[in-house]
């Protein structure tokens, strides 16, 4: 499963990398804000992160020569990046 090189594979991985951390960001962070009221982690913050956990996976990729796999990666990387810019960044 993890040997194809493909750009549809790469754009999935990315998507399910980056929504897993999200979610997990978003799990961790309810219950510490009902506790620590102080305790908060922004929407853009998730997002960002969840994207950066795609350089680990890019890497992963690049160093194995699966340069379609890698192009769907960097894609998704770059419309996320696009959407954080939008959507948090702009007036």
């Amino acid at each position: 499963m993890f040997k194809k090189d493909n750009f549809p594979f790469g754009f999935t991985l990315a998507l399910l990398v980056t929504l897993s951390v999200y979610g997990i960001f978003y799990l961790i962070e309810i219950p510490l804000h009902m506790m620590f009221h102080w305790f908060y982690v922004s929407e853009g913050t998730m997002i960002t992160t969840g994207l950066s956990a795609n350089l680990i996976v890019i890497n992963y990729y690049l160093n194995r020569k699966a340069n379609r796999t890698s192009k769907g990666i960097m894609v998704l990387f770059l419309l996320g990046a696009l959407y954080v810019v939008v959507k948090f960044f702009s007036d």
